[in-house]
């Protein structure tokens, strides 16, 4: 009996070792696998076979190995300079809006790729990919610029969003992600947005204003130093009348509305000077509660259509109705501010 239960014993460990070395070469050791992983991608990415260098390429994003970011550059810059001698043998560009070189899709997931890295010595490369003919890599670019938040790239950004509406048709996709690169940038980028705002173009100066709000909301840049620039170009584009562009005005009235009691005097000191001064009230409405107070104030101007517009939005904001009765206002707002 004591030998039956042995023998047992010992078959049990048998097959226990057996299905462990089964294991182990089956699914080696991570460090191995994943080294095996990475060589074997980084040779993927001289395949004459497009499909292949761009699954290698975007797979390489995706497992964060620093060892990945030379051969994706030097990806990067093939993908590039292939273009630019397809397009010269065909003496147009060789990827169009109809349809992409065989280059751009391997070239895109190259520059997101690097971004997904976060490698310093990858941005100049980023940097000269702004003028990839194709606007997918054009936008993969910016997004990995982006980031990476490195302000080198600051200003070729500003040159890229300017140079857009250029050379495409339809450049909204791209300079979005121009815009959402920059206010990522933070403070170094204050200045060059606020200079955007005084763009001819409009699309350029709703960039601006855009990338100045998101920066704004996520609290990248300085609320007190961008407010009157913004304020300034809401001005401006009012006294456009029916010329103003509407997304625009939106886009600069949710500044505001992010912005909160900041904006709110440099609304009044601009509605003060305007001919017409119902816009800034829309403004001042989406501010909220955080205008009350000087919307009270306001129902003491000489101008009874503008008072009747006040009192509209102070029954709007606060569901209370005195008319154009200051002092009942007043009162209220002591009472319940």
């Amino acid at each position: 009996m004591n030998r039956i239960k042995t023998t047992r014993a010992d078959f049990c460990r048998k097959i226990t070792i057996f299905f462990s070395l089964v294991f182990l070469c089956t699914f080696p050791p991570v460090s191995y696998a994943q080294n095996d992983t990475i060589e074997r991608l980084i040779n993927n990415l001289h395949s004459e076979k497009t499909w292949e260098r761009q699954r290698a390429a975007k797979t390489l994003g995706e497992v964060n190995d620093q060892r990945a970011v030379d051969p994706l550059i030097a990806l990067l810059k093939k993908e590039t300079e292939n273009e630019r001698i397809c397009s010269k043998l065909l003496g147009r560009p060789c990827s169009t809006m109809v349809m992409s070189s065989p280059y751009a899709p391997v070239a895109a997931e190259a520059a997101e790729s690097l971004g997904k890295l976060n490698e310093p010595r990858a941005t100049e490369h980023l940097i000269a990919a702004l003028q990839f003919p194709d606007p997918i890599v054009r936008m993969k670019s910016a997004e990995a610029l982006g980031r990476m938040k490195d302000t080198r790239a600051i200003d070729p950004l500003i040159m890229a969003l300017k140079r857009e509406p250029l050379i495409t048709k339809e450049p909204a996709n791209v300079m979005s992600a121009i815009y959402n690169a920059l206010w990522q940038m933070g403070d170094p980028a204050e200045l060059p947005l606020i200079n955007l705002l005084e763009d001819k173009d409009f699309r350029i100066r709703l960039s601006g204003a855009y990338a100045l709000m998101m920066g704004i909301t996520y609290e990248t840049i300085n609320v007190k130093r961008v407010i009157r620039p913004l304020v300034n170009c809401y001005e401006n584009e009012v006294s456009l009348y029916w010329q103003a562009n509407n997304i625009l005005l939106e886009v600069l009235e949710k500044a505001f509305m992010k912005s909160g009691s900041l904006a709110v005097a440099p609304l009044l000191e601009a509605m003060e000077k305007a001919a017409s001064k119902v816009h800034y009230l829309s403004a001042l409405e989406k501010i909220g509660n955080r205008a009350v107070e000087q919307l009270i104030a306001s129902l003491d101007d000489e101008d009874s259509y503008f008072r009747y517009n006040v009192v509209g939005i102070l029954k709007q904001i606060t569901g209370e109705d005195f008319g154009e009765n200051p002092r009942k206002w007043r009162k209220w707002w002591e009472e319940n501010k």
